[in-house]
């Protein structure tokens, strides 16, 4: 079960590229990844990204699959950007519309 058709399609797409050849090759992906949110050691809340995905050459993306944003779902974001995404430049981040 997803929580839209979006994400729905989108984890379809990405079960079709763990078939393609070259950069955009899938090796693995998971679903509802969850990350506490900690500021000065205080947990806060949790961001729960739709998607991360292993590519064969070795990227990694966070993928979130959103058509309407609301205002908590936006604190959230900054908050995963400012201590998680602020940590680890090498994993990449979409938002999907």
């Amino acid at each position: 079960m997803y929580d839209s058709k979006a994400e729905a399609t989108f984890a379809r797409e990405l079960d079709l590229r763990r078939f393609a050849r070259g950069k955009d090759k899938v090796e693995s992906w998971e679903r509802q990844i969850r990350f506490p949110l900690n500021v000065n050691g205080v947990l806060i809340a949790h961001y729960v990204c739709d998607f991360f995905v292993r590519y064969a050459d070795g990227r990694k993306e966070l993928c979130e699959v959103k058509g309407y944003w609301t205002p908590e779902a936006r604190l959230k974001l900054k908050l995963f950007r400012a201590t998680f995404l602020a940590d680890h430049p090498e994993i990449i981040y979409t938002i999907i519309n």
